[in-house]
């Protein structure tokens, strides 16, 4: 599975960071930074260095020991990177990041997705009023 998340359990020391992460990106947009759940704002809750992949919270922004921070990648597929019209040159940048654009968005998928094979579900599942859940097979 590709790496398309950094997960980290704040210390008691540091909280501000920095966080690294190690996936790469297509533009800066698409990292995103969530602490216990709840997704932040970019120079409103931290700065993010790009150069050196990582991510630190603003002064009286920082997470508190024992909270969950995850750096994570989210691709945005809308607009496609790039368009060709009839009669246009296709170039191979331009292939290459259409497929690396829909590659990222397949990973991230994959990676927030949970298998028909089972798995173990983490994290914190919302789910809007009047839906129905069944669980089938026995249960405690």
């Amino acid at each position: 599975m590709a790496v398309t998340k950094n997960s980290y359990t704040v210390g008691g020391s540091g909280q501000a960071g920095p966080y690294t992460y190690s996936f790469t990106v297509i533009a800066d947009t698409d990292i995103k930074v969530s602490v216990n759940g709840t997704v932040k704002t970019v120079t409103t809750h931290y700065t993010l260095d790009a150069g050196n992949t990582r991510i630190t919270f603003v002064s009286g922004q920082e997470p508190s020991t024992g909270d969950s921070v995850i750096i994570y990648r989210d691709t945005d597929e809308d607009p496609i990177t790039n368009t060709f019209n009839a009669g246009s040159t296709i170039r191979s940048n331009e292939l290459n990041d259409n497929f690396k654009q829909l590659l990222y968005i397949a990973q991230e998928s994959d990676n927030q997705s949970l298998s028909s094979l089972g798995g173990t579900m983490a994290g914190t599942l919302e789910i809007s009023e009047d839906q129905v859940i069944k669980f089938e097979g026995a249960t405690s």
